[in-house]
């Protein structure tokens, strides 16, 4: 009985996976940063805030400090002023990448 039951379980499995509809892969068209350049006070943050077309490309952006002694961003954007100076912190999604300037 067990053996007649699990035939037709695979089955049902194999068709619901050869019914699975292919999603064409989206390619990123463009990455924004939103400050592009900002001064901040040191000990203060700002939040940087990151969008990107087409919107349904899913991802996570990655932030990147060009000199974490002037300013550090955290996994979210947060940005935070360490000390006086320039830096640059560089987003980026798969093969695209966008700047803000913070003073």
């Amino acid at each position: 009985m067990k053996r007649i039951l699990f035939v037709p379980f695979i089955l049902c499995i194999a068709l619901l996976l050869s019914c699975k509809e292919s999603i064409p892969e989206q390619k990123l068209i463009k990455l924004t940063v939103a400050p592009e350049e900002f001064t901040l006070e040191r000990g203060k943050t700002t939040q940087l805030v990151v969008s990107w077309l087409p919107t349904e490309v899913k991802g996570n952006p990655l932030f990147k400090s060009s000199n974490e002694e002037v300013v550090q961003v955290d996994d979210g954007g947060l940005v935070k002023a360490i000390s006086i100076g320039e830096a640059t912190v560089v987003v980026k999604l798969f093969e695209k990448s966008a700047k803000a300037r913070i003073k």
